[in-house]
Formats: structure tokens, sequence, C-alpha cells
């Protein structure tokens, strides 16, 4: 009468339920004191889970999916909700959804030392840009397919100049808009996630319409209703 179950009650109750029998480690004369510490271990991470079904780069594709999951359903803006996680059962799935997230994560991790904004945040729209859909004249022109990879080569176009700085000219919406985090980071402030994927999306669509920036305004309020989107 002096002996208590102190963790492993849901398996001993899958052995009655089932009738199954199954092996494990009994380990016995723990100190009733110890329980508090059971299961007190680090919770395991999205990135863990994308590591164990084999992609790489896991961190950058974790943050990557929490970021591309938001902008798809309205949920970037004011309160944090751009952080929030999503639950590791659903990688898989993400990841099957989003099987293109593999080439977006693996551009974002080659250029970490000289990009101004972070691998999740460049991995995330590079899938973005990559994915809006080519303009009906464009497909008209030299077909879905061929468009669609120029769509592609657009965005892969658009974060080496980004992450890199080179072969920009002087009123690139790219330099201005890299010359403004650049100054954040010398300065040492800190730029909300909003402030930074807002700021991006504007650099792409000035830089995709041909607009040429004297100096790059960027003041954002924090709203998903005003949150821009990537055309």
């Amino acid at each position: 009468g002096n002996s208590y179950l102190m963790d492993g009650q849901h398996r001993m109750l899958a052995v009655v339920q089932s009738g199954m029998p199954m092996t494990t480690v009994v380990i016995e004369g723990l100190d009733p004191l110890s329980f508090p510490s059971i299961d007190s271990g680090k919770r395991r991470s999205l990135a863990d889970v994308l590591s164990i079904l084999d992609f790489a780069h896991p961190s950058v594709l974790s943050g990557g999916l929490n970021i591309l999951d938001k902008y798809y359903n309205g949920g970037i803006g004011k309160g944090g909700s751009t952080t929030a996680s999503l639950p590791n059962e659903t990688a898989e799935a993400l990841m099957n959804k989003y099987p293109d997230m593999t080439k977006s994560a693996a551009l974002a991790s080659r250029m970490t030392s000289t990009n101004p904004i972070s691998a999740a945040i460049t991995c995330a729209l590079h899938y973005i840009f990559a994915h809006i859909q080519p303009k009906a004249a464009q497909i008209g022109l030299v077909g879905e397919a061929a468009a669609t990879l120029e769509q592609e080569e657009t965005a892969n176009s658009f974060f080496i100049k980004l992450g890199r700085g080179l072969a920009l000219t002087e009123d690139c919406p790219i330099r201005r808009f890299r010359e403004v985090m650049l100054r954040h980071k010398q300065a040492k402030v800190s730029c909300s996630r909003y402030y930074i994927l807002a700021g991006v999306i504007k650099a792409w669509n000035h830089w995709r319409k041909g607009t040429q920036l004297k100096r790059f305004v960027h003041a954002v309020d924090g709203k998903a209703s005003s949150f821009p989107k990537a055309k």
C-alpha cells in the first residue's frame, strides 16, 4: 500500500482498454517529492518536428510557416499575432500544402550574414512573392509554366538584391529600404515584425512598378486591416 504510480498512467490505461501487453521500463523507489519535476523537459518545437521529418533548414522553415499562415489568413496585425506559434501537429500538413517553402528556406539560409531582415521573414515573403499569380497578359505571351517560373525568378532577384545589397541603383526601392533597416540596426533600434514585413512588401511593390525613391517613407499603425498586400 506504499507504492504509487507517478507517471505513465495513460500507457497503463491503454493496455487495460486495448488488452494488448507492452514492455516498458519501471523505476522504483523514487522520492515522492520528485513528482513536480516529471515531464518538465524542453517542449518539442515546430522546428524540432520539421527536423524529425527530415526537412532542411527546420528553424527557418518553422518561422517562415508561422508568417506565411498568418499572411494568407489575415492574421498579421497588432497584438503580437505575427509571432504566435502554429501547433506542432500541423507541420507535415503545412509542408504538403506549401512544398516550395524548402526552396525559399534554402535561399534565405544562404544570406544570413548580409541580410538586413531575418531568414524567417525572407523565407515567408520569398514564397509569397514567388507565388503571386502572373498577369493574364504575361501568361498569354509566354504560357503559364514560363510565366510562373519567371515570377519565381523575379522573387529570387529581389531577395538576392535585398540580402546582399549589390547592383542597386541610387534610388532603387530595395536600396532605400535596406538603408532604413541598416540604420535601425546601427542605432540598435528594435523593429516589430509587422514593421519589417510591411516594409519589405512596400519595397517589393515599388520595385515591381519600377518606382524610383529618393527616400523610403515607412510609418505603419500595426493594424491587420491596413497591412499591405504583395502585388
